[in-house]
């Protein structure tokens, strides 16, 4: 049910980057408000989270009109990057988090620009959006706090002490 729960916050966070997008006019140039729910997704839920970074990034294709695979296989790559690291860093850390969100959100930029030069899709584009992905991640950074605390409240159980306060 979590998972489900975690699916629909993916709609959602499409639908409010789609907005985003038309009120700015900005299709290339918004926050990937899914690529920091992936990264709380490979802090906080197990190996089967990966079932749930697929099913995101198939949304999150069908719903951006990108090349299909292109999301998704972005956070799928970072899904297991930031697995993989775990075992160095201690990821219980909010500022390893933060950080490993930064650094993946520098990385998903970089590799959508170089998949997207390679389908020969962003034309002359790539290196003016290059001087952007700076400013991205640190929106990026931004926007963790409000939707990791709506994706800590669908996964993270309530405990007795707090259900009897509110």
């Amino acid at each position: 049910m979590r998972y489900l729960a975690l699916l629909g916050l993916v709609v959602v966070l499409l639908a409010i980057e789609g907005a985003i997008g038309r009120l700015f006019h900005i299709e290339l140039l918004q926050p990937d408000l899914v690529l920091v729910l992936v990264v709380f997704i490979a802090f906080h839920l197990g190996p089967g989270g990966v079932l749930l970074v697929l099913a995101s990034g198939l949304v999150a294709d069908s719903a951006a009109g990108t090349p299909h695979g292109l999301l998704t296989t972005t956070y799928l790559l970072i899904w297991v990057v930031v697995r993989a690291i775990q075992g160095v860093f201690i990821p219980d850390r909010k500022s390893v988090q933060l950080g490993m969100l930064f650094v993946m959100s520098l990385v998903s930029t970089g590799l959508v620009l170089l998949m997207l030069r390679l389908a020969d899709r962003a034309g002359g584009l790539t290196s003016a959006l290059l001087v952007w992905m700076l400013p991205l991640a640190l929106l990026n950074l931004l926007l963790a706090w409000p939707v990791w605390a709506l994706a800590r409240r669908i996964v993270l159980p309530v405990s007795p002490k707090t259900r009897r306060l509110a």
